[in-house]
Order: structure tokens, then sequence, then C-alpha cells
């Protein structure tokens, strides 16, 4: 029951009865292994250099990209808090104004927006089966 696979018509068996190509005994879950940047080739050293020198530059750029993202998206919630604020502010104001001013009017559009609504719910139930 261990017998091995047979090679494609491009792969052969060496003396030892293993298959004979470049690449046969490596395993596509293996690591590659680290390459020594001191010992290694010029060619190797400045790709290396090069590869990290790109990197440094990239992870600083997403870092300032990023802080100046957020410093804008700050900004633009305080705003957004300050001029919510000033809204609600302004309708109290103005809601106490008509009060104090005006309370019959209150009193008729209070009504008046019951009496609408009521007439929405009695529709809203008549329709329903």
């Amino acid at each position: 029951m261990n017998a091995r696979p047979e090679p494609f018509p491009n792969q052969g068996l060496n003396d030892a009865g293993e298959l004979d190509f470049p690449g046969a005994d490596a395993s596509p879950f293996r690591r590659p292994s680290t390459v020594d940047i001191q010992t290694a080739q010029p060619w190797v050293r400045r790709t290396a250099h090069s590869l990290r020198e790109r990197t440094l530059t990239t992870a600083a750029r997403a870092c300032e990209g990023a802080s100046v993202f957020y410093i804008n998206a700050a900004r633009r919630a305080k705003n957004v808090r300050q001029s919510a604020d000033q809204v609600l502010a302004r309708a109290l104001t103005r809601g106490r104004y008509f009060a104090d001013e005006r309370p019959m009017h209150l009193i008729a559009a209070i009504a008046g927006i019951t009496f609408v609504a009521g007439v929405l719910l009695r529709l809203r139930r008549q329709s329903r089966p």
C-alpha cells in the first residue's frame, strides 16, 4: 500500500526511485528560509534596503493620513455638536416665547395636532382587516 505515484511523462525517476525534477522535495507548506543581509549579494542588500525604505515611507504616509483624518473628523463632530446645541437652544427659546406671549394659540395648535392624529389613527384602524 506504499505505492509511489507514477511520474508524469516529463518527470523522471532517479536511481533511488524518487522523482527527479527541481522542487520535487519542496513542501508547499514549508516556510522559505531567511537570508542574512550582511552576507547576501550586493543586489539583494540593495533590494532589501529599498523595500525597507519604501515600507517605512508608506507606513509613515499612512499614519500621517490617519492622523489628519482623525483630526478632521473630530473637528467636524465638534462643529456638528455645537450647531445642534445652538438649534436646540433657539427652538427652546422660541417655544418659551410662544408659550408666554400666545398661550391660546399654543393650546389651539396642540388641539389641532391631536385631532389630526386621531383622525389618521381611526382611518388606519378601519383600513385593516
